[in-house]
């Protein structure tokens, strides 16, 4: 029995299909064969599209679990990609890494031959410092004996050096006026020596005459006869400012003014008349200490021109009475100009004290030992003030320079 062909039709387009199509030649559905050959029934047409529409499900669910199948591989792409610029990122940093150990071997190496340029510069420099080996028997007894020799004599050297430590000089010099201040002492060298012209420097405010008059009451604890000789300040008003400051006016303590000084000046000669005045209380009743507050108002009040033979003549003169003396400088060490560097020079002593500004709102006093002849010296600056007449000193908690 033959099949009309044109019984059999598309179910999704209509158009007629033949019995042996798989696909319709027109929309591209899929068919069934096996429904084709069954008849042109209505009930076999019916199973025919009910088939395809199955088909079409089909193909459309692939075609779902295409695009999902293309989405995950495009995430993959993505996550391969970030792990691709992960590892060149990690290979430049080997990369660096290695170079910069390339650097540090090259600069070891380097190091390691200066190293052994050292090493031998110093063993030919110890084979020129130590002397050869004795090759015979009378060297080595040569040597034996100096040994014992310098046995025999190094605990003499020593008493004798540690003697002259504990001095301060060799027998005949001078001895030292201590402060009874640990930190100052150390910072003086031991204390000041006695007959030593001390210039004690620095800008006003710096408490110059502050410090020399402590100075002075420590050594009146110890009974020592001290003048302080103000030219620019009462001595009312000096021993008032003391007494605020927590430092009583010894009985060992002599204060003299200009007032006292007019009263003997007869020709308004005031250089010889502080002069005369200070060798008569030397005199009677007398002192070890001194103090003149201030050198440039004795230059200012003596009326003239004072040379650097002036100044060694001052200084002599006062050393030759056998006094300690602390002359005040209003001139701080670094704004001295041409000329007045003599006072620094022919001084057996400076200790200069400025003010530093340690932040916007703060300040400190600050001090050091510059030179102090005879002495070792402490050169580094340490910061004070004065808490109940006592003077306390610090390391400075900004930078020294």
């Amino acid at each position: 029995m033959s099949i009309d062909i044109n019984q059999f039709e598309c179910p999704r387009c209509g158009s007629g299909v033949r019995p042996a199509d798989l696909q319709c030649h027109r929309c591209g559905e899929m068919l069934n064969r096996t429904q084709y050959l069954k008849g042109n029934k209505a009930s076999d047409r019916y199973n025919l599209k009910t088939v395809s529409n199955q088909g079409y499900e089909a193909s459309k669910f692939a075609s779902n679990d295409l695009l999902e199948n293309e989405t995950k591989l495009e995430k993959l792409r993505e996550q391969l990609d970030a792990k691709e610029r992960l590892l060149k990122s990690k290979e430049k940093e080997i990369d660096d890494i290695y170079n910069q150990m390339e650097e540090d071997a090259t600069s070891l190496e380097e190091t390691i031959e200066e190293l052994d340029q050292r090493e031998q510069s110093l063993r030919q420099l110890q084979a020129e410092l130590i002397p050869p080996e004795p090759t015979s028997i009378r060297e080595m007894e040569t040597l034996a004996a100096e040994d014992y020799v310098i046995q025999r004599l190094m605990p003499m050297i020593a008493s004798r050096l540690n003697a002259q430590l504990h001095m301060g000089r060799e027998p005949g010099g001078f001895e030292v006026i201590a402060t009874h201040n640990p930190k100052l002492d150390s910072l003086l060298g031991g204390g000041i020596p006695i007959g030593h012209v001390i210039l004690v420097s620095g800008a006003p405010g710096t408490m110059k005459s502050t410090f020399c008059y402590h100075i002075l009451a420590k050594a009146a604890a110890d009974g020592k006869q001290c003048l302080y000789m103000s030219l620019e300040q009462r001595a009312s008003s000096l021993a008032r400012q003391m007494n605020k400051m927590g430092m009583d006016v010894s009985d060992n303590i002599m204060l003299s003014d200009m007032v006292d000084l007019r009263r003997e000046d007869s020709e308004g000669n005031w250089r010889r008349v502080i002069m005369d005045h200070i060798t008569k209380v030397h005199e009677t009743p007398g002192f070890s200490m001194l103090v003149l507050d201030s050198l440039e108002a004795f230059k200012a009040i003596s009326g003239f021109e004072y040379t650097r033979q002036d100044v060694r003549a001052l200084f002599d003169h006062l050393s030759g009475m056998g006094v300690t003396s602390l002359l005040i400088s209003e001139t701080s060490v670094d704004t001295r100009g041409i000329g007045e560097e003599d006072d620094i020079y022919l001084a057996d002593g400076v200790i200069e004290l400025r003010m530093r500004q340690t932040s916007p709102s703060a300040m400190q006093r600050w001090m050091r030992c510059l030179k102090m002849r005879g002495n070792r010296n402490d050169t580094r600056y340490q910061s004070f003030h004065y808490e109940k007449g006592e003077l306390i000193l610090s390391v400075p908690i900004a930078p020294s320079f």
